[in-house]
């Protein structure tokens, strides 16, 4: 037997934000309810609840924000614990917002300072899969490369370099990774890919001021790849 559906109560509702905001809204309407009808009725209604919705956006933001400054001061002061109690709160009363999202990437980092590496890992990984701002996602990923290869999971890290390469705009730390990746290819004894990650460095200025350092790893590639194949 189907157990009767919990009603959520006022005390509940002022405690979600968007449920608060409907429940503004129904409140305007019941008090407003001839005049809204004689403008157009449900139409009506639903473009109050609308604006009130979108204000509730830019509110959420706006304190979102707040806290994120706040959490980044304790994170620069190496207050890890106060950073961790605010990206706790950004990631569950604001994950909407951009803040919100972000948060997930600077706790990752924090709890990396805290010891707590598997836990950071998944909070990276996390990140990285919503794709925000990209700056973040490069250096979620390098993160994520630079713990594999401590780890001895040097395939793992070639993945993940070689994706912070072509996640970054900036040509200069895109070819970086890619000269990581190759490095991270080579640990794992895996000469073609290296190669290959070499190779799709673009043939553009960026690649110049890296060139002799291309030239090193790929002399170092074909060196240990003709003593693999003896």
């Amino acid at each position: 037997m189907l157990k009767p559906k919990r009603k959520i109560t006022k005390k509940e509702i002022r405690r979600d934000p968007l449920l608060e905001t409907i429940h503004r809204g129904e409140q305007f309407y019941t008090a407003n309810r001839k005049v809204i009808t004689y403008a157009g009725g449900g139409l009506a209604a639903m473009v109050v609840i609308g604006l009130l919705i979108l204000s509730s956006g830019r509110s959420s933001r706006t304190a979102a924000d707040a806290v994120m400054s706040r959490a980044l001061v304790s994170y620069r002061g190496e207050d890890f614990s106060a950073a961790v109690a605010d990206f706790d709160i950004l990631i569950n009363e604001y994950p909407r917002t951009p803040a919100g999202n972000e948060a997930q990437y600077y706790l990752g980092q924090t709890l990396l300072h805290q010891g707590s590496e598997e836990e950071a890992k998944t909070r990276l990984e996390g990140y990285v899969a919503s794709v925000g701002n990209t700056f973040l996602a490069v250096g979620a990923l390098q993160t994520l490369a630079e713990l594999a290869f401590k780890d001895g999971e040097y395939s793992e890290a070639a993945s993940y370099f070689e994706k912070a390469a072509h996640v970054s705009d900036v040509p200069t730390v895109s070819n970086q990774n890619f000269i990581n990746a190759a490095l991270a290819a080579v640990k794992a004894d895996n000469y073609e890919e290296a190669k290959r990650l070499l190779d799709v460095i673009p043939q553009d200025e960026a690649r110049f001021s890296f060139q002799t350092r291309i030239d090193e790893v790929t002399a170092m590639v074909n060196i240990l790849s003709s003593h693999s194949n003896n």
